[in-house]
């Protein structure tokens, strides 16, 4: 029942989804547990669970907890079969190797200061997969991603060679990534 327009709404409460769905409070608290893990509500003390926004994919103590590190993973907001195969495969790679994975979805005007913000402020980051929604990222994104601290992998087309060598670049067609590895190691050694 709840969509992307709902942002904000606040959700019955935990009494009210027992009388209505008959089902006990701990399956209602582990299902709310779940969809505040996975960034889909967020419970504020006092007030009720909400609606999350959709870039706000947060993870809950519990899961830090349970987890090596974080991978962050941004990409577009509206979804393809492409993005969600890339999405489902990278949540199995960070869960093979006991990491957390963040989506944040990227709407079409959103700015990259509020993702950067995000990584700066992320706890345990082990790394940043960026699908962008316009592969050419301007160049004070790029060198702002370039002085992180943690890995930035950037999945798409290089459009010319001005990313700063610490950014790597992935291209789903292995022709292009083949390309893409030589050009690297011709200009960078």
């Amino acid at each position: 029942r709840i969509g992307s327009s709902d942002t904000g709404a606040k959700l019955p409460s935990v009494r009210q989804i027992h009388l209505e769905f008959k089902c006990s409070h701990a399956t209602i608290d582990k299902a709310l547990i779940e969809l505040e893990t996975e960034g889909f509500i967020e419970r504020i003390p006092g007030r009720g669970v909400f609606v999350a926004s959709p870039e706000k994919r947060v993870l809950s103590e519990r899961a830090k907890k349970t987890r090596k590190g974080t991978i962050l993973f941004a990409y577009p907001d509206y979804i393809s079969y492409e993005y969600a195969v890339m999405a489902h495969q990278a949540e199995i790679q960070a869960l093979r190797h006991g990491l957390s994975l963040v989506n944040i979805k990227l709407k079409i005007d959103t700015t990259y200061d509020y993702l950067l913000e995000r990584i700066e402020k992320a706890d345990n980051l082990k790394g940043v997969l960026i699908l962008p929604s316009d592969p050419a990222l301007e160049n004070t994104t790029r060198e702002r991603l370039a002085k992180l601290d943690v890995p930035v992998v950037i999945l798409g087309p290089v459009l010319d060679n001005s990313d700063p060598a610490e950014l790597r670049r992935v291209h789903p067609d292995h022709f292009e990534s083949g390309r893409i590895m030589i050009e690297h190691l011709t200009h960078r050694g």
